[in-house]
């Protein structure tokens, strides 16, 4: 608990204070937010300059150097995306704004600066750092420092001020160009970001840092400090003590691990699935091919009705439409059935192509020797069929795996929604994000590298020739 001694009913004093005290941190901090706009849309009005030849000011850039200078910074934010929530982490909300604005800056003078196209893309890329690092930390920032009814508002404001930052470039540039249509209009254009730079790194300085993060670090007194300035007196001791609680909990559960995405009855699921999928796209294709009347029909209304509907809503109609009609199923039963539904008529049109690849005359001999049509189907013609369908097949089989990842619409926690559980709990989305990928490419690597083993060995043998 709080060892502050605040009143029970917080005056209008206290309202201002705390209204005028988050005022000013969303003003500082969104000066992020209107650089990473700033600085993606300046360079539309510079590049016209930055065409001219040298002798007239510019730089001589052609299509290439355009495209080059353009998406270093793009290259440049990607990394600094990538980094800067775990710097953050590290170092803290308030130190690691107080970093980007640095490289705001430095990015900003050198490209204003930079008297070659190569030193152009590199402070480009330093600036993409900086709107990479900026669009990682402040947003989380504004989250943990603003009170839950307003947190919403708070941060749609730095996504307003990207925006802003975008159409004052536009302007900057427009009125530039207009009235100072010099050889080196395009360094003015590029300069003005050092500005809000210089606005962004001294205002930082003025503002507390993130309660959570002051948390997670140990240092709870200076947290109560914090929220004694940015809450209500009434909501302090609630607040303080759901982020200890919470930080503690986090604490005990670690970061996120191959253990955390080890969901074992998605795997139950797609295994019943896929070989659900072959039974019925099996039979589904015998019928095809033997043009068996009313029930042929059948099978291809109910091949073009899956192909054409997402398996998304077919979940939705097993799970929350069949119990209007009396039929209600657990929702592994239903991931169960959406797959078997969806993978068996994709199943059956690449038996069907494999069936039709086998040559008439194979099936007229087969039944010349005394051969059932179903003796024909097993011996003669399925084998053929498998070795030209094994491609499809197992594209069909990654396509059902990779499916999995909508069963959480029927209340059982698929891959993707367990990474977005990590990184609700735990904030740490880089790590959540790599560990998801390589979980899919853990399980659907071995089943492509089996196909393709599969389907030379099927070839080798000498059928489908």
């Amino acid at each position: 608990m709080s060892a502050a001694t605040a009143p029970a009913v917080p005056s209008p004093a206290d309202e201002r204070r705390i209204s005028h005290r988050l005022f000013t941190i969303r003003s500082i901090a969104t000066l992020g937010g209107l650089l990473f706009g700033y600085d993606t849309g300046v360079i539309s009005g510079a590049l016209p300059f930055l065409k001219n030849p040298a002798s007239e000011g510019g730089l001589g850039l052609d299509s290439f150097g355009e495209s080059v200078i353009t998406t270093s910074l793009t290259v440049g934010a990607a990394v600094g995306a990538l980094v800067g929530g775990r710097l953050s982490d590290r170092f803290g909300r308030k130190r690691n704004i107080m970093t980007v604005a640095v490289i705001f800056l430095i990015g900003a003078l050198g490209c204003s600066l930079s008297p070659s196209f190569a030193a152009l893309t590199v402070f480009r890329f330093i600036l993409g750092l900086a709107v990479g690092g900026a669009s990682a930390t402040v947003p989380v920032y504004l989250s943990e420092i603003s009170p839950v009814e307003i947190r919403g508002t708070m941060v749609s404001r730095n996504e307003l001020m990207i925006v802003t930052g975008q159409l004052t470039a536009y302007t900057c540039n427009a009125i530039i160009a207009t009235a100072w249509p010099g050889a080196h209009a395009w360094r003015w254009m590029l300069v003005i970001a050092t500005l809000p730079a210089i606005g962004l790194w001294v205002g930082i300085h003025l503002l507390p840092e993130s309660p959570r993060w002051l948390a997670s670090k140990g240092r709870v007194a200076q947290m109560w400090s914090v929220l004694n300035e940015v809450r209500m007196p009434p909501e302090v001791d609630d607040e303080g003590d759901d982020i200890v609680r919470r930080v503690e909990e986090e604490a005990r559960m670690g970061k996120g691990s191959w253990a955390d995405l080890q969901v074992p009855w998605i795997r139950k699921i797609a295994a019943i699935g896929i070989a659900g999928s072959l039974a019925v796209g099996l039979v589904c294709a015998a019928i095809t091919q033997f043009r068996i009347p009313v029930i042929g029909r059948i099978v291809t209304a109910y091949v073009e009705l899956s192909r054409n509907t997402p398996l998304l809503v077919q979940l939705f109609f097993i799970y929350f439409g069949l119990p209007r009609v009396g039929v209600k199923w657990s929702g592994e039963t239903c991931a169960v059935v959406g797959l078997v539904f969806l993978g068996g008529a994709y199943m059956a049109e690449a038996l069907r192509a494999g069936l039709d690849s086998v040559a008439p005359i194979q099936w007229e001999s087969a039944a010349s020797l005394g051969l059932s049509p179903a003796q024909v189907l097993r011996f003669v013609a399925l084998p053929q069929a498998l070795a030209v369908s094994v491609p499809p097949l197992a594209a069909n089989t990654i396509f059902l795996i990779k499916e999995t990842s909508v069963v959480s619409v029927v209340a059982l926690p698929d891959l993707v929604y367990v990474a977005k559980d990590l990184i609700g709990i735990s904030y740490n989305t880089s790590e959540a994000l790599v560990l998801l990928v390589a979980s899919y490419l853990v399980v659907l690597l071995p089943v492509s590298l089996a196909a393709r083993l599969l389907e030379r060995r099927a070839r080798r043998a000498g059928f489908g020739d």
